[in-house]
Parts: C-alpha cells; structure tokens; sequence
C-alpha cells in the first residue's frame, strides 16, 4: 500500500510523526506540506479558503497525485483542500480518508476554516475522528466513521536510558489556559503547596483573572522536545480536559505516563478504560479531591514512584503508543480501500 499523507507539517509531533511511524512499520509512505510563506496575506485565505493559495495548493495536490499515484490520500488536518478536490481524487480510483484531532462542534466549529473540511467528509471513503462523542455528527454526514485515538511518541516521550534528566518538578501542567476553572484549580495548587516546584506553561495564562497567583513564573508556551523534557523531569503532571473540544482524554493521558511521570486527570469514562485508577493513575473531580489527592501524594512519595511506574508499564504494554495506533490505521483502511 502506498501512502500519501497531506497536511500543513507545521509541528513535528503530527503529520510527520504519522509519516516516520508508518514507514517504521514497513509501509511506502510521503508526505505533501500545504504550508506556505506566514505571510499576512496567506494567513488571511488560509481564514477564509479563498484567494490564489488555497487554488494553488489544490491545483499542486491533484498534479502530485495524478504522477505518484498512491493508493491512500490521508487529509491530515487538511483544511485548505475542497471537497472538489477529494472528488477528483477519488476519480483516480484512490482511497481518500479524513483525519481531525479537534471537535468542530465545540468552540473552535464556529470558525469558517472547517467548511472545507465538512465537505471533504461527506465525500471521503473514511472518516477518522479523535473521540467518540464525534462519531454521532460524523454519520449524519457520511457514516463511514472510525476513532482512532492518539498516542505516545516513543521517540519524543520516552526517556533515554542514558538520560540525566532528574525529577526534580514536583507538579506540572503544561497546557494552554481556556476559562473552564483550570486557573481556579491552579491558582488553589500554588498557594497551598508554596513549598513545592510547581511549573506551569502554556499559551494565554496572563488572560486569566487569576493570574497573580502565577505572577513572576514563565508560563510562555513549550512544544516538542521541550515539552517533552519537562514531562521528564515532573513527577506529577496534571492533565485538564478541553471543554472547547468536548475532550474525555487528551494525547497528554498518553504522553505523561510514556515520560514516566505519574497521570494526574480529571475523571472520565475514557480515562477509566486506559488505566486502573489508583494503581495506574490519579483521577479527581473537583478542587476539593484534586487538593485532597496531591496533599497524599506529597506525603507518599514512594506511592508517586510506585503508581507512576504502573502507568508507565500500562502505556508501554496496551498500544498507546504511535506505531500500535498506525497499524490499527492501516488495518482499517484495508477494509475501505479501493481494488
């Protein structure tokens, strides 16, 4: 099976992770790049699918794929390319088949980027969605429908036997800030556990109305091998829920116990499913338990070891990671593909 993998490659832990996993696992994969010039102008078409980019970007796909001719085109995220687009493509007699990590129902559906991307699922042979809870919408436009969850890259999280990396964060969160009463939860953790080394980074923090409790920290934003080195260095780390994207699980549930650090999440169905709570985990509903369960960890380190490392074998052994999630890929597209 060849595979052509279209998305904009703007983060290393997204299309180009799928593409190395899958040519890992022994598959002919490429990848296309729809990532233009961070020109005012192409950030403007990009907003609004109109202009000479979003055309030349189509117009460039349908000529790459009519010379390579793979038997699965992927839409990463693929917002730019038009359901006429996926038609033609289609007419090749190729396999075309959806992928989104975000809910386009949530806050981030109002935004008039995803109307491309409706279209391309009422067209496309398979839909691949993040959560189960998208499934429902999915089928009123197109029923073919699969979740396939996230992962855990083994060679961004996982830590190096010959690491000397120590850790030495008690706590982290490392997440963008959306006013869903994290910053509550946050501010409550820093000002009862001051003697703690408690890091919080991510995108917007100053917005919220309780940012003094976090005043003087750097709480800039963190990607890729440095967000993966200060999982590594957390013995905690917490991982909040989207409400703007209807989240039961997040990538984070993956990546932490992967880096080896113990999973500290809010309470979900979805959560209780991947690990044995209390064993394998920490889960919590509220600031009352959240505070209750840190102030026992804080006083049991050894049960902080001892359940971050039940986490971490469950993640290693039960296809968390990116290569178990692209073979589950592919054995659902063997069952859509085009003779």
């Amino acid at each position: 099976m060849k595979i052509l993998i279209v998305g904009r490659c703007v983060a290393d832990w997204h299309e180009s992770a799928w593409l190395r996993a899958v040519l890992e696992i022994g598959y002919d994969a490429e990848l296309f790049c729809t990532k233009g010039v961070s020109s005012f102008f192409d950030r403007l078409q990009r907003r609004i699918l109109f202009g000479p980019l979003i055309l030349k970007i189509n117009r460039s796909l349908i000529k790459y794929i009519s010379t390579s001719l793979p038997d699965v085109v992927v839409l990463y995220r693929a917002l730019e390319i038009s359901g006429d687009t996926v038609k033609s493509i289609s007419n090749l007699g190729i396999t075309v088949v959806t992928y989104n990590n975000d809910n386009i129902l949530g806050f981030l559906g109002k935004k008039r980027y995803w109307a491309f991307y409706k279209r391309q699922i009422k067209v496309s042979d398979l839909n691949f969605v993040y959560r189960a809870s998208d499934v429902v919408y999915f089928r009123k436009l197109n029923p073919p429908v699969y979740v396939l969850k996230s992962h855990y890259i083994p060679w961004l999280h996982l830590k190096n036997s010959n690491s000397q990396i120590e850790r030495d964060i008690d706590l982290s969160f490392l997440g963008h800030y959306e006013p869903d009463g994290r910053d509550n939860l946050m501010a409550s953790i820093l000002r009862k556990f001051t003697d703690k080394n408690i890091v919080l980074k991510g995108s917007n923090w100053m917005k919220s109305t309780q940012r003094s409790a976090w005043n003087g920290k750097d709480t800039s934003e963190v990607v890729g091998v440095e967000y993966s080195r200060l999982l590594q260095q957390s013995k905690i780390s917490i991982c909040f829920l989207s409400t703007w994207n209807n989240d039961q699980y997040t990538r984070r549930v993956f990546e932490i116990p992967a880096a080896g650090g113990l999973l500290l999440c809010q309470r979900t169905n979805d959560l209780k499913s991947l690990y044995k709570e209390g064993d394998e985990a920490i889960f919590f509903d509220g600031e009352y338990e959240l505070i209750n369960q840190l102030k026992f960890l804080f006083e049991n380190p050894l049960e902080i070891e001892s359940i971050a490392a039940a986490g971490h074998r469950r993640a290693l052994s039960s296809g968390y990671d990116i290569h178990s999630r692209m073979n589950e890929w592919i054995a659902a597209l063997n069952k859509v593909k085009k003779i």
